[in-house]
């Protein structure tokens, strides 16, 4: 009621204020609507991929867990979710200082910085982070409240066993994951305390393997990652010619074999291979040796 008593210029300058006002108001839900149906659009595409998308410009705190055979899994503490990151080169400790994936530690605090980008599985997996920096160092009350996640997504190996093989590889259609034929290994198992069994499994040389050798099409070159079931300290590998296990030699006869150099990574070990080979991976445990053998094809 007090604005009828303002002056005539008064009320046109208000009429023409609250005018704008509307208009820009109007602009502005326009602009708010458009951003919504961009997010909705991410959101529906993510749903298309498999993964979810948090559409909120925000930082995920979350402990890191390290377990025994080195694997990382990452929880968020705000609500006790468990995922499986990438971890970048870019890390920070609390000084602002980088560090190295040597230098973190079970327990750590971290702001996880990244796309906001996970996978619908659980735990989710987050491959697109960009940056860590940590805010507390090796929190006991962490590892304790959250050692049940690490024990059931990342359960100690059985050592009482060999571990399994398998290869992953590129090809131009697809990424392929393969097992691979073990042959004889030599095997220590802790059955009390102060005694252990040697257990010892002879084989023929890999040339001579026979129908038990894995077979591997290729169609050009490409790198074979090595899956153990659990990582060993060491790999060694060798490759002959597929035509010398076809010429069918006496075992006294086979060549030595050529040394394939292998790299050592995050994931564990992998090497180049090509087609036209038999390739013997020997990998070696504080419990013992094992070996592995494929051989590649071209594929026609």
């Amino acid at each position: 009621m007090r604005f009828i008593t303002w002056k005539t210029g008064a009320v046109v300058m208000l009429s023409a204020f609250l005018m704008t006002g509307c208009t820009n108001d109007k602009e502005s839900q326009k602009q708010n609507d458009a951003q919504k149906d961009i997010q909705k659009e991410e959101v529906q595409q993510s749903a298309d991929l498999g993964t979810t998308v948090n559409t909120e410009e925000e930082v995920i705190s979350a402990v890191l867990l390290l377990s025994n055979t080195g694997e990382e899994l990452f929880v968020d503490i705000e609500n006790d979710n468990p995922f499986f990151g990438t971890i970048p080169e870019e890390i920070l400790d609390e000084n602002g200082d980088l560090i190295t994936v040597d230098e973190m530690n079970s327990g750590d605090l971290y702001l996880v910085y990244g796309n906001q980008i996970m996978t619908r599985s659980y735990p989710a997996q987050y491959p697109g982070i960009e940056k860590l920096v940590r805010r507390e160092s090796a929190n006991q009350e962490y590892i304790e409240k959250y050692q049940q996640l690490l024990d059931q997504f990342c359960p100690e190996p059985d050592t009482t066993q060999p571990p399994e093989l398998s290869v992953d590889y590129r090809q131009p259609d697809a990424l392929v994951t393969a097992a691979v034929a073990k042959g004889g290994y030599q095997w220590t198992v802790q059955k009390t305390e102060g005694e252990a069994e040697s257990i010892i499994a002879d084989s023929a040389h890999i040339l001579d393997w026979g129908e038990e050798l894995t077979r591997i099409s290729l169609t050009e070159a490409t790198d074979f990652g090595l899956l153990f079931t659990y990582n060993p300290q060491s790999v060694e590998v060798k490759r002959w010619p597929e035509k010398e296990r076809r010429e069918l030699r006496s075992l006294d006869t086979f060549s030595e074999g050529e040394i394939v150099e292998t790299e050592e990574n995050e994931d564990g070990f992998a090497f180049h291979g090509e087609p036209g080979y038999v390739y013997q991976i020997v990998g070696n445990w504080e419990e013992g040796t094992v070996e592995y053998g494929f051989c590649t094809e071209m594929k026609r």
